[in-house]
């Protein structure tokens, strides 16, 4: 059975809790995460991420 679970942190706490987390994943896989493509991808998801989280973020003009 699947629960939503409140951490009762700031939504600027979560995220800053995800980010370390997939910046541990990917150098503990060996990610370059210097190469174009891998920072594109990583740009769109911290874009999602705050989304979802109810941050504010860039809006192209």
């Amino acid at each position: 059975m699947l629960q939503v679970v409140e951490t009762g942190l700031e939504p600027d706490d979560e995220y800053e809790i995800l980010d370390a987390a997939l910046t541990e994943l990917l150098e503990r896989a060996g990610v370059d995460v210097d190469e174009e493509e891998i920072i594109g991808l990583l740009l769109a998801y911290n874009r999602q991420l705050r989304i979802a989280l109810g941050l504010p973020v860039e809006v192209p003009s």
